[in-house]
């Protein structure tokens, strides 16, 4: 055999196996914790995805985080716990660990929502899984109180270390967490009342608290005027400081007289926390997100969702945008410059952003599209841009099953990972719509693409506004691609 062709047999022979290792997928798994067991509705989300690599260039599965409803409802106020759930490469589910305290239904929570699950969980540069989770107690008439607690969880998801940070009676709730790579220690994010607050029952405070690898504090700073930093909102700057992305409380209602108006802050800090400059950019009725990434000394791209000035009436009408901004010698930031809208349509936020190492840039989430027929559904996307922030593609990606028309479902991206190959996978929810059997019900939703956004090789050739939808169990498609 001649040297060329064992060459191209070799290169044909890597590519079948590196297919085969990295199958695509789109699955629902309705939450199946039962203790004890009883008939009750699976209500559920995924929230983070951990990918799982014990062995070099063989990646075997995803670790994932979630919410849902675990106990039993005559023997608890709160049915809601959190939980882990082991997928293999195939999106099959392997195992579930529901987390308590106790093995009985009390009225505890463990891992709620400000817990952190919803990006607060991550692998650090040890390879270990850590997060901040909240032990929340209600008592019959005597109020609830909650601590904080560091973990490190295991690749079978168990908690082996567990670290006190907060006992107070301060009410920390912690939205998000990062490690600090420039020294040591994590940081925790969110919004705070304090022991006072509490008291006279006055609004929160977005909060940035430094922590050591144990728990212990480091430093506290709280921003005025902000109610709180959102998830994914603290970004490393390259001067040491940080990037924080806020929401601040506009004191109004948006139209439909219960939502509440918020701006969007940029804050800069220094190594510290200390805040060293702001500027607040106005749309955000209904869901909006930000993404900061800093592309050179002080200068940063912007990346996210804001809704309408208008305060158009719900779902709010929003468009996805990416603009620059700096830090001016003077210390102050400047106003956003070349920004560049990209698609509108009403409801939906992204909640995650990334920056491979090819340069371009990725936006996952749920949106209500324009041309979407059913009104107040939302697809999960998956944006990409290039180097120069212009559109590269733009996918939706849905679920239908044999049994239960998701057809007017909100399919909604909550965490995602670029994984090494440039293919993508996301967690999140799929909301019934109300002509569904279970109207609401919230579902965990696990799904990948390839490096082209793709569910089924060459989705990129099928001109029909780049839409790609779930082809497993598929009843009937909308829109459809022949």
């Amino acid at each position: 055999m001649s040297k060329s062709k064992f060459l191209f047999l070799f290169a044909l022979l890597v590519s079948i196996v590196s297919n085969a290792q990295w199958p695509l997928f789109n699955e629902v798994h309705p939450v199946s914790i039962q203790s004890p067991a009883y008939n009750y509705t699976a209500h559920g989300h995924f929230g983070n995805v951990i990918v799982i690599d014990t062995i070099p260039n063989y990646y075997d599965g995803y670790l994932v985080f979630g919410n849902g409803v675990l106990c039993h409802p005559d023997s608890a106020q709160n049915y809601m716990r959190k939980f882990s759930a082991k997928c293999n490469i195939n999106g099959e589910m392997m195992w579930w660990r529901r987390y308590d305290e106790n093995s009985a239904d009390i009225n505890e929570q463990w891992y709620n929502y400000a817990g952190a699950d919803y990006g607060g969980i991550f692998m650090n540069s040890l390879n270990r899984i850590v997060g901040i989770t909240t032990n929340f107690s209600f008592a019959d008439n005597t109020g609830s109180e909650s601590r904080n607690f560091l973990v490190e969880i295991n690749l079978e998801g168990e908690i082996v270390e567990q670290y006190l940070v907060d006992s107070s009676a301060n009410r920390f709730f912690f939205l998000g967490m990062m490690e600090d790579t420039f020294d040591s220690g994590y940081l925790g994010f969110g919004y705070l009342q304090d022991s006072l607050a509490v008291i006279n029952q006055d609004n929160a405070v977005a909060f940035l608290l430094k922590i050591d690898f144990q728990g212990n504090h480091i430093w506290r700073r709280t921003y005025t005027n902000t109610f709180c930093i959102g998830p994914r909102g603290v970004v490393k700057a390259m001067d040491g400081g940080f990037w924080l992305v806020c929401y601040k409380d506009m004191g109004e209602y948006c139209s439909d007289n219960s939502s509440q108006n918020m701006d969007v802050v940029i804050i800069k800090t220094d190594a510290n926390g200390i805040e060293e400059a702001r500027y607040q950019m106005g749309g955000s009725c209904g869901d909006g997100n930000v993404f900061v990434y800093e592309y050179e000394l002080d200068k940063i791209a912007l990346f996210g969702r804001l809704t309408s000035e208008e305060l158009e009436p719900m779902p709010y009408e929003g468009y996805m945008f990416s603009a620059l901004m700096e830090q001016l010698p003077s210390g102050e930031l400047s106003e956003p410059s070349e920004m560049k809208n990209y698609f509108g349509g009403a409801g939906g936020s992204p909640s995650n952003f990334h920056h491979p190492v090819d340069g371009k840039f990725i936006l996952t989430g749920g949106h209500g599209f324009e041309d979407n027929v059913f009104g107040d559904v939302l697809d999960g996307f998956i944006f990409k841009l290039d180097e120069n922030r212009d559109s590269l593609w733009c996918r939706r990606y849905s679920y239908y099953e044999e049994t239960i028309n998701f057809d007017n479902a909100q399919n909604l991206i909550m965490d995602s990972k670029v994984m090494s190959d440039g293919g993508i996978v996301c967690v999140g929810k799929i909301i019934q719509g109300g002509d569904n059997p279970n109207p609401n019900l919230h579902t965990p939703w696990i799904f990948r693409v390839d490096s082209l956004g793709c569910l089924e090789p060459g989705c990129q050739f099928v001109d029909v506004q780049e839409v790609v939808v779930g082809l497993q169990n598929t009843m009937s498609i909308y829109p459809n691609p022949a």
